[in-house]
C-alpha cells in the first residue's frame, strides 16, 4: 500500500505521526530524507513484521524503564507498553507533550525519567 502514496506526502505523514513538536517533526523529516521509496517502504515492511514474531516467552533479566509519550498514537504502543508493564513490574513512565518520539518532543522529561530510574537501582 505505501508504494500507492507519493513519497513526499509519506514522508511527511510519517513525520507527523510520530511528533508532537515541530522539532520532532523536522528531526523525523531529516530522518527520512536519504531513503527512496523502496528503500522506505522496504524498512517499514520489516519493522511491521517485527510484530508478528512471538517474543512472549522474552525474559529480560536487567532493570528495565519504559517510556511513552502521552501522545503516542503509533500503532499499538501505548497499549502494548501498558499490558507490558503490568505483566513485568517494569516501571512505566508517561512523558507528558510528546508522541512517540518523546525523547525529541521532550528530551527534558525524558532525561529526568531515565535519571530518576539510574538512581533507584542504585
Amino acid at each position: 500500500m505505501s508504494y500507492l502514496y507519493p513519497m513526499n506526502f509519506m514522508k511527511k505523514a510519517m513525520a507527523k505521526q510520530v511528533s508532537r513538536t515541530r522539532a520532532a517533526y523536522e528531526n523525523m523529516l531529516q530522518m527520512l530524507a536519504p531513503y527512496g521509496k523502496k528503500e522506505l517502504c522496504r524498512l517499514m515492511g520489516i519493522g511491521y513484521g517485527g510484530f508478528f514474531e512471538d517474543n512472549c516467552d522474552l525474559e529480560i533479566s536487567c532493570p528495565t524503564l519504559l517510556i511513552i509519550g502521552e501522545k503516542d498514537i503509533t500503532g499499538k504502543v501505548k497499549a502494548y507498553n501498558k499490558a507490558w508493564s503490568k505483566n513485568t513490574g517494569f516501571p512505566l513512565v508517561t512523558i507528558p507533550n510528546a508522541a512517540h518520539n518523546s525523547n525529541i518532543d521532550n528530551p527534558k522529561a525524558v532525561n529526568k525519567a531515565i535519571e530518576e530510574f539510574i538512581a533507584s537501582i542504585g
